[in-house]
């Protein structure tokens, strides 16, 4: 039997790990009491990550995670030197190392960092999801890599 660990935002998957999780990322913005127990119905698991798998399914599972609002995940982010500011000038890093890896099948060059950030609220407010893997575009790349934010 495995487990498997996910951090969405709104609902979108951006970490996931089968037996394990990524512990710096939620020693950063989580604390203890952040963490809740909860009974869910199948039916309610994320269907962004999960497709119908378990739309008709009956029955209970149990939820072990963490919960809290973006502005408290914000604050604690910052607290450790992660701000928009950093965020932009990661985005000009990773830009740079795309044109040298040639992962994507488009070019970064007149690609902006709004234009990133409003193609990702576009994503996550339409609820878009693709599972062919495409590195195309812009949008592709961010809904097959699971909105890398």
């Amino acid at each position: 039997m495995s487990s498997y660990s996910q951090i969405t935002f709104a609902d979108y998957q951006v970490f996931e790990n089968k037996n394990w999780y990524y512990k710096e990322v939620v020693s950063l913005i989580f604390q203890p009491e952040d963490f809740v127990i909860e009974k869910r119905k199948y039916s309610t698991r994320n269907k962004i990550v999960w497709g119908d798998a378990y739309e008709n399914e009956a029955g209970y599972f149990e939820f072990k995670g963490f919960r809290q609002s973006v502005k408290v995940c914000k604050q604690r982010l910052e607290i450790y030197g992660n701000s928009s500011k950093k965020a932009k000038e990661d985005f000009a890093s990773a830009k740079r190392l795309a044109k040298q890896e040639y992962h994507y099948e488009f070019s970064f060059r007149g690609i902006t960092y709004n234009e990133y950030l409003l193609e990702i609220r576009d994503i996550i407010t339409s609820k878009q999801k693709d599972y062919n893997y495409l590195y195309t575009s812009l949008r592709k790349s961010l809904i097959t890599d699971e909105l890398p934010l």
